[in-house]
């Protein structure tokens, strides 16, 4: 690294600026099923990549298909009032806060900010799964 600043979170996960620029948080967002079916849509730059994580409060089928920077989460053959939340993480600028920390990298774009929600730490949720 010819410049820049190193940041560890709190497990020792490194994040290094300026080349290196971390997946964060870009929507989160919720469906209920209804007549056995729930949607989720999401846009993105499809430049970058894009990690949805997925959480069910009921057993059913679920796919994903991305095309044309748009991420589509279905769930079929599910309970009616059951809920799907999707958490997107992707590459973006990040918008700067009204105050606090904004680290940009060597192109002058700006990749975390305190308000920043980056992807680590992955843990396994409920008893079966993966993470």
């Amino acid at each position: 690294m010819s410049y820049g600043v190193l940041l560890t979170t709190d497990t020792g996960d490194v994040w290094v600026s300026p080349e290196s620029i971390p997946l964060a948080l870009l929507a989160k967002k919720t469906a209920t099923v209804v007549n056995g079916s729930a949607q989720v849509i999401q846009t993105f730059d499809s430049s970058q990549p894009i990690i949805p994580f997925v959480y069910c409060s009921s057993v059913g089928t679920l796919k994903m298909d991305i095309v044309n920077g748009t991420c589509t989460i279905n769930l079929t053959n599910a309970l009616s009032g059951a809920r799907i939340e999707v958490y997107f993480f992707s590459i973006f600028t990040q918008p700067l806060p009204d105050y606090g920390l904004a680290i940009w990298n060597k192109n002058g774009t700006c990749i975390l900010t305190n308000e920043t929600k980056t992807l680590a730490d992955l843990v396994r949720v409920g008893g079966s799964g993966t993470a």
